[in-house]
């Protein structure tokens, strides 16, 4: 099988993308399964810039449906990389590959509520999504419900609020976020956003790519 990583936000053009959160309705045939859906306008754009290079990348190393090549792929990304691999999954599918087991790290919201119905109805059951979060970390709040987002499930949730050891939860967010999970803080610690317990560095945004094809 073949592994994908995307990173979180590294440049300008990346944060104009991370403000463009009014939502669009995609056109690419890659999601005719989510019809009607709105999707954030940033992300998607990234993405569907990437596209190309991302599966050109993905036949480089033999993985290529299209070629009787190795058609499983595993996908994972951190923060604005963790919104990528969400809409990555759907395009993917839809061109024939098996996509596997999947942890997305400190994630913010994708699209709204068709969105999420699509995406777990596609995914959900059959290709297990570990949506990773912990504690106070802001972004996972981003964009906010009140615009009309939604998250996609499933959330494992990390804290230390339990007798001050690090332990996860399985949150029940089949119908919508679980409010016992990361939806219940009000007060956020940015840090908490790069300070994770998912690395052994403690520090996911450190963890640089060799070779970087998102670009915008």
């Amino acid at each position: 099988g073949c592994f994908m990583s995307f990173r979180g936000s590294s440049n300008l053009a990346n944060w104009i993308r991370n403000l463009q959160i009014d939502t669009t309705e995609p056109t690419s045939a890659a999601f005719d399964e989510c019809p009607g859906c709105k999707i954030h306008h940033g992300f998607l754009a990234i993405w569907l810039n990437a596209r190309d290079d991302v599966h050109a990348a993905l036949q480089e190393v033999g993985c290529n449906p299209a070629a009787n090549g190795d058609t499983d792929v595993y996908i994972t990304g951190h923060s604005l990389g963790a919104a990528l691999s969400h809409l990555a999954m759907f395009t993917l599918s839809s061109y024939g590959y098996s996509v596997k087991r999947t942890f997305s790290f400190e994630a913010p919201r994708v699209g709204d509520f068709t969105f999420r119905d699509a995406f777990d109805s596609h995914f959900g059951g059959v290709t297990p999504v570990w949506r990773m979060t912990h504690d106070r970390d802001p972004v996972v709040h981003l964009p906010p419900e009140l615009l009309g987002y939604e998250h996609v499930a499933e959330e494992v949730f990390y804290s230390y609020e339990w007798n001050g050891a690090l332990q996860h939860k399985l949150c029940s967010d089949s119908t919508g976020e679980d409010r016992s999970c990361s939806w219940k803080y009000y007060l956020y610690v940015v840090k908490q956003h790069c300070n994770v317990p998912f690395v052994d560095s403690g520090n996911i945004c450190n963890n640089a790519a060799l070779e970087d094809l998102l670009v915008v």
